[in-house]
Parts: structure tokens; C-alpha cells; sequence
């Protein structure tokens, strides 16, 4: 198994995968976006501190993206480029963060505000993402498995859903804990999604699924800064 390395460990945590059995580690501390978007592919899991640091690096400046709500998706706020996105967002903790720490434009759907569910969507048919064209949305799920996106929350389905028809590129992060859960709300399925993000905590089975339905499966290995302690 390759493993790429792009964030500096302390000694233990990088000695714990060089000596795995099996693993070939391959540490490139300092590498641009561009440089990582070449390679990633030829590695089987990549160690980072952050999973949604590496779902930033999928991130080009002039992109138009759509970034859906969620404790996931907000974590991937701090490390999107400070200007030259176009955001849609449907979040307002995501909206009010960006608006703080960016200068990035920044585009709400309009409609009543879901406190629980902490997302803003429209009663009506028609909203502001109608008229926003995005390459890339990025998004979390209560579960994703062989026939897609799972949900159970009605409303979170239905904005989801309108997401997803404003973009090209759909990009899930899920978590290892995601893969297999179900619901009776299928979002979209698998031949919607380009890319998923997990981690390493992911069974081959289960991402073989994935791959086979012709999704690029990125896996990271995430740890915390004494380099031994999976992060969520």
C-alpha cells in the first residue's frame, strides 16, 4: 500500500507507517495544489492533518463552488483560498464564517432560516441557486452506500437536491462511519458523484463499491499533531 505524506509528523507517528508491513510511505512535505491534484491518484491513502485540508486542495482560485450544510462541510471553511471563489452556500454558520475570514463572493439561496438544521431554504420552487452554476459542490450525508446519498431529514434532502442540480462536479466527504448507512431518502445516486473523501477507517469492501461505480476514492490517513491519534 502507498502512502503520501504531505504534512510534517513527529518522528513516532510517521516511524508507526514505515514499519506496517506493507506500507511504502512517501513523504512530500510542501507540495502546491497543482503538484498534488497529479499524484494523489497514485497512492492508496494519504496522511494529513486534517481530512477536509485535503478536500480544500481540490479547490482552484476562480472556481465557482457550492459548499452544502453541515458540521463536515464547515470544517472545510478555514482552508478555502481567502479570495477569487464564487461560494453558494445554503448554510448560514458557513456564510457568516466565510464573511468573517474572506473576501471571497458569497451567495445565499434566500428563503426561511431552519435553526435546527441550520440551513437556509426557500418555500417556494425558485430561489437565488437557480440562476448560480457551479463546477464543484461539496458535501456531507447522513450515510452514503451502494445506491447513494442517504438522508432522513426531509428538508436537508430537499435543499441537497437543489443543489445538485446547480453543479458539475459533486464531491461527498464522508467519513468511514457513513459508508453503508441507510435511510429511506435517497439524495442521488452513486453515477451523481465524482469524488468521496474518507478516511482510513474505511473498509476495502466498502470502497470498492465506490470505485466500481466510477467514483475517484480519496482516503486519508488523519492525524492529530503527535501523529498517533485519528482525528474525525
Amino acid at each position: 500500500m502507498k502512502i503520501l505524506v504531505t504534512d510534517s509528523l513527529a518522528p513516532q507517528g510517521l516511524e508507526v507507517f514505515q514499519r506496517a508491513q506493507g506500507f511504502e510511505v512517501d513523504v512530500r512535505i510542501g507540495l502546491k495544489p497543482e503538484e498534488l491534484k497529479k499524484i494523489v491518484a497514485d497512492y492508496d491513502g494519504w496522511v494529513i492533518r486534517s481530512g477536509t485540508k485535503i478536500t480544500a486542495e481540490l479547490i482552484e482560485a476562480g472556481d465557482s463552488i457550492i459548499i452544502g450544510g453541515g458540521s463536515t462541510t464547515f470544517g472545510l471553511v478555514e482552508f478555502l483560498p481567502p479570495t477569487d471563489l464564487d461560494i453558494l452556500t445554503n448554510s448560514f454558520p458557513i456564510a457568516a464564517k466565510l464573511m468573517e475570514t474572506s473576501r471571497n463572493r458569497i451567495t445565499l439561496p434566500g428563503g426561511t432560516y431552519y435553526r435546527e438544521q441550520q440551513i437556509i431554504l426557500s418555500p417556494f420552487d425558485g430561489d437565488a441557486s437557480e440562476n448560480f452554476s457551479a463546477s464543484k459542490l461539496f458535501t456531507g450525508c447522513l450515510g452514503i452506500n451502494r445506491l447513494g446519498v442517504m438522508e432522513t431529514d426531509p428538508l436537508i434532502a430537499r435543499a441537497q437536491t437543489r443543489l445538485l442540480k446547480r453543479a458539475d462536479k459533486v464531491i461527498v466527504m464522508a467519513d468511514a462511519s457513513k459508508l453503508r448507512k441507510r435511510s429511506s431518502m435517497i439524495v442521488c445516486g452513486l453515477e451523481r458523484i465524482a469524488v468521496l473523501v474518507t478516511d482510513n477507517g474505511a473498509a476495502a469492501a466498502d470502497l470498492e463499491v465506490y470505485r466500481s461505480a466510477g467514483i475517484e476514492v480519496i482516503v486519508a490517513s488523519v492525524l492529530a499533531e503527535d501523529g498517533l491519534t485519528k482525528s474525525a
